[in-house]
């Protein structure tokens, strides 16, 4: 059964939706600023040009967080934890957030780390540890309503503390070239693609065919949404939604990496 098929009651709202593409959205610039800009440091210079179609980051490819098995479980992250449903009424929704979360990583950056590594091709592995590392940094570094905030050092004792060793090598190629990098001047004033109307190539801060497919990718998936019933006004999302919501980072490593 579809997951779209389960009962009108934990379907995500309007609301749910529309924060979740922004936040996702807001997320992908971010990993393809820094694995851009990473391109520079002479140990990273041979992915430059590595075929990739899971890129831009997290929005394309199988099991993309665009896609509607794996959009509709993230968007009820925060219901899911609300202390007025019942128990059953959590554990239900738990099962749909998780089953999101398992297609979502299905994607290589992912699998790398998650027990499949063998499911990746011996020549991708490199490129999608250093995918892999960045991707989780960021994720640690953005304020996401589950885990907090951490800096660099904060995260690096994170991943030690799991103990995955490929999770360990990954972060320690890219940590210390990431903090040598500005953040990227766009994570607080375009809150992601939905403003790219506004922009031109010259505001954003990786190659501009990158910034027009993810907006591309974005625009596919509102107007599969609305074949569901949702009319997401992309203007209008500029600013709406803000990443994190004061959850302590007391959030395991496990929940960080989605």
């Amino acid at each position: 059964m579809a997951r779209g098929a389960a009962k009108s009651s934990f379907l995500p709202t309007q609301h749910e939706i529309e924060r979740k593409l922004v936040e996702d959205m807001c997320h992908s610039y971010r990993v393809e600023y820094y694995l851009y800009k990473l391109l520079c440091f002479p140990q990273f210079s041979a992915f430059a040009g590595f075929p990739d179609d899971q890129r831009p980051h997290d929005i394309a490819g199988l099991n993309n967080k665009l896609e509607w098995d794996v959009l509709y479980g993230l968007a009820l992250e925060r219901r899911a934890v609300k202390h007025e449903l019942t128990q059953a009424e959590k554990e239900a929704l738990k099962s749909l957030v998780w089953a999101s979360v398992n297609f979502h990583r299905g994607q290589n950056h992912h699998l790398i780390f998650n027990g499949r590594r063998d499911r990746v091709p011996l020549a991708r592995r490199d490129y999608e540890d250093f995918v892999g590392g960045v991707d989780m940094l960021v994720a640690l570094n953005e304020g996401r309503w589950y885990v907090g905030t951490r800096d660099f050092e904060a995260s690096m004792q994170l991943v030690l503390d799991e103990g995955n060793p490929h999770k360990i090598a990954a972060v320690q190629s890219v940590i210390k070239p990431m903090a040598q990098l500005p953040q990227p001047l766009a994570q607080y004033s375009i809150r992601g693609v939905p403003d790219v109307a506004c922009l031109r190539p010259g505001d954003v801060e990786f190659p501009w065919e990158t910034y027009e497919g993810m907006y591309a990718a974005l625009k596919g998936c509102v107007q599969k949404l609305s074949d569901r019933g949702y009319e997401i006004n992309l203007p209008a999302l500029r600013g709406a939604y803000l990443l994190g919501s004061g959850r302590s980072a007391g959030s395991s490593l496990q929940e960080a990496q989605v």
